[in-house]
């Protein structure tokens, strides 16, 4: 089936003011909802000693609370709440970079 397509449609008209500062805000939000959520996500890997940084001297030595315990002491997910929340953030994880790349798409 042929496609009937005017070559007048198909030119590309610069997107107004308005429209490019819109792109501008909904970049800058997503980037800081993405790195935010990364900084909990670490938060949350070194807490639960997922990403064992024990070893590292200056952590425990400038740390100012007791949760920084030995190897394999480290806490544990002990409650439905912890995977509802890791849930949560991987999704905004997912919708922050969807909005960074539906303005790059749309550009």
């Amino acid at each position: 089936m042929p496609c009937n397509i005017d070559s007048n449609s198909m030119t590309a008209e610069p997107f107004s003011f308005g429209v490019r500062l819109g792109l501008v805000f909904i970049v800058q939000t997503a980037s800081l909802s993405a790195i935010a959520v990364l900084a909990l996500l670490l938060y949350l890997a070194v807490n639960f000693n997922l990403i064992p940084l024990h070893s590292v001297n200056f952590i425990s030595q400038y740390s100012t609370t007791a949760t920084w315990k030995g190897k394999g002491e480290g806490r544990n997910v002990s409650s439905h709440m912890h995977y509802y929340l890791l849930n949560l953030l991987v999704s905004d994880l997912v919708q922050a970079t969807g909005g960074i790349l539906q303005a790059i798409v749309s550009v």
